[in-house]
């Protein structure tokens, strides 16, 4: 009878050869080496430089678009070798890209089509993206890349507004401009400008770069007029142009509302912990800014009464002097759920508390039967 050693040895060698026979048999290829065998007959070629080399990459334009849209193209491809193309699929590093393959195995001169779905979103200028097609060849793997380009250029072309990190009680003003492309988009003005939520005013002036020759429009200034609230501030706001193909279009609003507290996570999770095992879980802490003074005072309480807690000084080349608060979960405890809220105190004015949810769960292990 075999030992549990050498049986154990026997079933890594076997593993081993397998994988050394899967290398051997699964080479992959350098892109473009395959350029003979999947090819797009109806779509023009373009120089690239890839790794120093030249290549001819094929590229399917789109043409002018506007944004917001939702733009399709059917194109066809062919196995032009004389191996069979198996197990074809699409990979794009872009959530604005859809695709659909009609055949995803192609005997050699057989045809499929390729459906590209562009969702233009917040773009503006020229873009270029890359769709590849990953397929077997053979004992072999490859990839050809297709270009999708497209001159986001048409009807009315707006920005993202971002007033960046701000203070909680602070009143910022941020700018963006909403334009149109000379000589493809139609002039237009604003009529009227909404933003849900606190309340905040908007001012509107010409727009140009370029001297006139490439955008036109407006630039339109944005100022809270009520502090928002902390946390991610995110709305859209309405603005009305007498464009009669866009005469509504939403412009992101967005910014970070901090307080006088830096926290490194307002959640704790303590996750499971085994009975009889005592668990600690840390959570740095300082005054927000950069240049901000050391807080002096730090008291934390749990509010159940269960987890212990400590402060303690601590320091690190991203975040500075810190404090660091480390919350415990006794041996002792009971099974059972963990949900619990630190509040932690500060002498920062209008930051006196600071909650922390903490989570987790005690259980008792199940021993041999």
């Amino acid at each position: 009878m075999p030992t549990l050693r050498s049986l154990a040895r026997s079933l890594l060698l076997a593993s081993l050869v397998l994988a050394a026979s899967l290398a051997s048999a699964w080479t992959p290829r350098a892109w473009g080496e395959d350029a003979a065998t999947l090819e797009f007959p109806d779509t023009p070629l373009v120089e690239r430089t890839v790794k120093g080399a030249t290549v001819q990459a094929p590229r399917h334009d789109f043409g002018v678009v506007a944004q917001q849209a939702e733009v399709t193209a059917t194109i066809p491809y062919r196995n032009a070798g004389t191996t069979a193309v198996e197990g074809l699929r699409v990979k794009s590093g872009c959530s604005c890209f859809g695709a659909t393959l009609s055949e995803r195995t192609l005997a050699p001169g057989a045809t499929g089509t390729l459906t590209v779905r562009l969702r233009s979103g917040s773009m503006k200028g020229t873009v270029e993206k890359p769709l590849r097609l990953l397929y077997r060849e053979g004992q072999a793997q490859a990839m050809v890349e297709l270009r999708i380009r497209a001159k986001v250029i048409a009807g009315v072309l707006v920005e993202r507004v971002w007033f960046g990190e701000i203070r909680a009680g602070a009143k910022p003003t941020a700018s963006a401009p909403i334009a149109w492309f000379h000589g493809v988009g139609t002039p237009f003005e604003i009529t009227k400008i909404e933003v849900p939520g606190p309340k905040v005013s908007t001012r509107v002036e010409k727009y140009e770069i370029a001297g006139g020759t490439t955008y036109r429009g407006w630039t339109v200034h944005y100022t809270f007029e009520e502090p928002p609230r902390k946390g991610v501030y995110s709305r859209k706001a309405l603005v009305h142009t007498t464009d009669p193909k866009h005469p509504i279009v939403e412009v992101p609003l967005t910014a970070t509302v901090v307080g006088n507290v830096w926290l490194q996570t307002s959640h704790i999770s303590l996750g499971f912990v085994p009975l009889g095992t005592a668990r600690s879980a840390t959570v740095k802490i300082k005054a927000s800014g950069k240049d901000a003074p050391p807080l002096q005072s730090v008291q934390v309480k749990a509010r159940a009464g269960i987890l212990q807690t400590a402060v303690s000084d601590g320091f690190d080349p991203f975040v500075g002097p810190h404090k660091v608060i480390t919350v415990t979960v006794p041996a002792g405890t009971a099974p059972g759920i963990l949900d619990d809220v630190l509040e932690i105190r500060t002498n920062l004015p209008g930051d006196e508390v600071t909650k922390v949810k903490v989570r987790g769960r005690v259980y008792k292990p199940q021993g041999p039967k």
